[in-house]
């Protein structure tokens, strides 16, 4: 087992950690940088809490994502659009959409439920580890960021990182429409040729 403090896995000299009660400390709360199409940015209100990540096996994470899928995820949908349809609306869900909710289906394309805890680590499929997050730009620069930070990790290895997770059970909990679009691709952004590669 491999054990890292901060950083991508390896060998270093925090290899002999175990056991070491870290997961949720929540020292240096911040707001999360996320970054999309080389551009970093802040999300306001996305704090980064410090965790203890535990790379779950795949025969596990498989059956917990299958669980999510076929049932978990409608139930959940359904949950919020039955008890927070006001805080659906705050955060630009119209009544349409709210009704496709009810169906178990999500509002839109422009959403998704989010694992706070990845399945990937020590994540659950209960409602307390779910988030109703919009795609674009925060699922998107999560995502992102957990697979930079993750991606070289196998079966059982450790590695203690700063984690955006969202508070509640919406996210964000009120739309912001001018930086959603502040963060595009750069569409002037030079197309490498043939030669350059």
């Amino acid at each position: 087992m491999k054990v890292q403090i901060g950083g991508k896995p390896g060998n270093s000299s925090n290899d002999n950690i175990k056991n070491s009660n870290l997961t949720e400390m929540g020292l240096g709360e911040t707001d999360f940088v996320g970054k999309l199409y080389n551009k970093e940015f802040k999300i306001k209100g996305l704090k980064v809490k410090n965790i203890e990540y535990i790379k779950r096996s795949d025969k596990e994470r498989e059956k917990l994502r299958r669980e999510f899928d076929s049932t978990e995820r409608e139930k959940f949908v359904k949950k919020l659009a039955n008890e927070q349809a006001e805080n659906l609306r705050k955060a630009g869900i119209t009544d349409d959409e709210i009704a496709l909710m009810n169906d178990g289906l999500l509002p839109s394309k422009d959403w998704q439920v989010h694992h706070k805890r990845p399945l990937d680590d020590s994540g659950t499929n209960t409602f307390e580890n779910l988030v109703l997050i919009r795609n674009h730009p925060y699922h998107k620069a999560i995502t992102n960021y957990q697979n930079e930070k993750t991606r070289d990790l196998n079966e059982n290895d450790k590695n203690i990182l700063k984690f955006p997770i969202p508070d509640g059970m919406i996210f964000p909990k009120e739309r912001d429409e001018e930086f959603e679009k502040s963060i595009q691709p750069n569409s002037k952004r030079k197309k490498k040729t043939k030669k350059e590669l």
